[in-house]
């Protein structure tokens, strides 16, 4: 095994420094795998991934102190952002804002506890997220000292249970639902099925109506339990006698054989027992690895403890902070795969992957599976990966263009994540998949003539001498000048709803017929869920297939339709359809906010894009869908919005210090910003009342 990791290596952390020497990310080559060329490898890559933890870390302190000054000022609502979630995922651009939550629970449980140990330990990367996420829990000026030895000494799981007995003890309220993240949460499973065109279309139709019943973006795991709820309620004798018998409780309960061999030599033993010994103790300085490591520049320098700061800089060392966060993610992604692809765990002391990620780089089960499959599939496209790599496009944004990317269309795809909002990219990428886009290119999203599209430019380190950009500067934004297109328009997912549901309400048993039939591509649909919910899918798809009458010569996409045409069956009938055109505007923009940065479905309002004190008419072109956030935005004066819905809106996101409107988005795409419009108010309606007809005619 190597030697231990030296103290006096410190590594210096910047956007673009390789963390990793090249050799140690390529796996060896077949012939040079022999002896314990394996246990030589593991040690290896433990300790790369080591400094890029210790990298990791240092992002996600100074992450924590900075967002917990940005949401205490609110200044993300000044840029057109409801909360801190939004912010997260659709400013920022991540997959999810739990972890980020976190991360500023965690440093202002420091500030106001105070808790000075426990930051000190936060700092130097002795606590990880998760064990600082449970500490803050229990954690006073008067125990920190006994808890950090628990922590040291206890596992996550481990400090989980101490920590559940101990608010159950204190006797506080909601103590017994921590029961729940004793083990991390319920188990998961995967489920996948191969569906044809008119099936898959329905399994996003039913699970868009679902979501507007409930009227927020539910989980898929929750929509499946819909489906199946609607089922069983059409289909109450579900008798477990009804089931085949490949579909009932496995009775499978033969014993593994034996490997042959035999017991291994005692001399290979004492070596492997050794092995694993010095690879626990390798892991023991994980903990202290965040003392090599340092950021080439301090992101909190210029800020006081207090005082009010410049969201605008703020974001702008959020921003640089993540573009760090992409160099790290990119080495740790290729390391993990080597662990995978080798099974290097298995010489580390550790018998699963899942356990080394989540003891090494403190990251779930989900978070593991993202990581590689993204891993896997960046070397099919260098561009994607160095664009990934260098910042220019997020984790999220390349896991989305690698399912429609090809060889020759990669800067295509990435011009469009730079240029798109995160929203209208998913909506590109859902097009191509469904239509079989056969040029491999994103859809083309018209804009007026003369005008082009332009990406944000990346984060710098204004605060540390660069030059901060101006308002007229060509820095400010980078213009992408015919990009490359499909001649496709894509047509958004709540119009094709609308559509699907006026075809369902005219020709029922046709579109059923469509659903049914065998023919045609194929394409895979797969969902993740909780265990239970797995199960009663399974159940249900048995179900389906027994009380079919020709259940086994039917395909998996069949069964499904059935289950899909019962769901559609009681929630798109005429009736209710005709019931909702009372809400035209909102039916036609699918029930969602139009901000660019939202995806809310709740508190929904109709809002004069013109206003009515302004002569503003009541008719369609004049109305979008609004949420309750931003509709308080656009008449406080955060963001403005201006054209002829639906297609011809144009939005100004967010003021700065002086007035000038942050970000124009139109169609979906980011353009050069109007010196000349402001976000302050809406021009006077010019429209004459007898012109209103004329004027909705000529947009539509």
């Amino acid at each position: 095994m190597s030697a231990a990791i030296p103290r006096d290596d410190r590594l210096v952390v910047d956007e673009e420094s390789p963390l990793v020497p090249e050799e140690v990310l390529r796996a060896p080559r077949v012939v040079d795998r022999v002896g314990f060329w394996r246990s030589a490898k593991a040690a290896e890559v433990h300790q790369a991934l080591a400094r890029v933890r210790a990298a990791s870390h240092l992002v996600e302190v100074c992450l924590g102190r900075l967002l917990r000054m940005l949401r205490s000022g609110s200044g993300f609502r000044r840029w057109g952002c409801r909360n801190l979630g939004d912010y997260v995922t659709q400013e920022l651009r991540q997959p999810s804002a739990r972890r980020f939550r976190y991360l500023v629970a965690i440093d202002e449980a420091i500030a106001r506890g105070p808790l000075p140990k426990l930051g000190d330990a936060w700092r130097r990367g002795r606590v990880t997220v998760s064990q600082a996420r449970e500490l803050i829990r229990v954690m006073t000026p008067d125990n920190e000292a006994e808890w950090l030895l628990l922590a040291d000494a206890l596992g996550i799981e481990g400090l989980r249970r101490r920590v559940r007995q101990e608010l159950i003890g204190q006797g506080k309220p909601g103590a017994a639902a921590l029961a729940w993240q004793e083990d991390g949460g319920a188990a998961w499973g995967r489920r996948l099925f191969a569906a044809s065109r008119p099936v898959d279309a329905a399994w996003q139709v039913c699970v868009e109506t679902s979501r507007r019943m409930a009227g927020y973006d539910m989980p898929v795991s929750d929509c499946v339990e819909d489906l199946l709820a609607e089922y069983a309620a059409s289909c109450p004798s579900v008798l477990a006698d009804a089931l085949p018998m490949e579909c009932r409780g496995s009775g499978d309960t033969q014993d593994r054989e034996e490997p042959a061999g035999g017991q291994e030599e005692d001399g290979c033993w004492r070596r492997a027992v050794h092995v694993v010994q010095e690879a626990r103790e390798d892991l023991a300085e994980v903990s202290k690895a965040c003392k090599v490591a340092r950021l080439v520049v301090d992101p909190l320098q210029g800020l006081q403890e207090g005082e009010p700061a410049d969201p605008a800089d703020l974001h702008r060392r959020i921003r640089w902070l993540l573009r760090i966060a992409q160099n790290v993610a990119w080495h740790e992604t290729r390391l993990l795969k080597l662990v995978a692809d080798l099974k290097l765990h298995r010489y580390m002391g550790i018998a699963s992957l899942k356990q080394y990620a989540t003891r090494m780089l403190d990251c779930s089960e989900g978070t593991l599976a993202g990581r590689l499959r993204l891993a896997r599939r960046l070397p099919e496209f260098p561009k994607i990966e160095e664009a990934f790599r260098r910042g220019r496009i997020t984790g999220l944004e390349a896991s989305l263009i690698c399912k429609v990317a090809r060889c020759g269309t990669q800067q295509a795809w990435i011009d469009r994540a730079c240029i798109s909002t995160l929203q209208h990219l998913r909506e590109d990428v859902s097009f191509c998949l469904e239509t079989g886009e056969m040029s491999g290119l994103p859809p083309r999203r018209p804009l007026p003539d003369g005008e082009q599209p332009c990406a944000q430019p990346a984060a710098g380190r204004t605060w540390a001498g660069q030059a901060p950009p101006q308002p007229g500067d060509e820095s400010v934004r980078v213009q992408i000048c015919a990009p490359r297109t499909s001649a496709a328009v894509a047509v958004p997912l709540a119009r094709r709803v609308e559509g699907w549901y006026s075809a369902f309400g005219e020709d029922p048993a046709g579109v059923v017929e469509a659903m049914l039939s065998p023919s045609g591509p194929h394409r895979p649909v797969m969902f993740h869920a909780p265990e239970s919910t797995c199960t009663d899918w399974d159940l249900t798809l048995a179900h389906v297939r027994a009380s079919a009458a020709d259940g086994e010569s039917l395909t998996e996409s069949q069964f499904v339709a059935l289950i899909l045409v019962n769901f559609l069956t009681e929630w798109a009938r005429p009736e209710i359809i005709k019931r909702s055109r009372r809400y035209r505007t909102f039916v036609r923009d699918g029930w969602r906010c139009q901000a660019p940065v939202c995806r809310s479905r709740a508190a929904l309002h109709a809002h004069h894009i013109v206003w009515r004190s302004r002569n503003g008419p009541d008719e369609a072109w004049n109305l979008t869908c609004v949420c309750r956030a931003h509709h308080e935005m656009i008449h406080s004066g955060c963001i403005g919005v201006r054209g002829k819905a639906p297609g011809g809106i144009e939005w100004a996101m967010g003021v700065n210090a002086d007035g000038d409107v942050r970000e124009r988005w139109r169609n979906g795409l980011r353009v050069a910003c109007d010196p000349l419009w402001s976000a302050s108010g809406p021009a006077r309606c010019t429209v004459a009342p007898d012109d209103w007809r004329e004027a909705c005619e000529s947009v539509a």
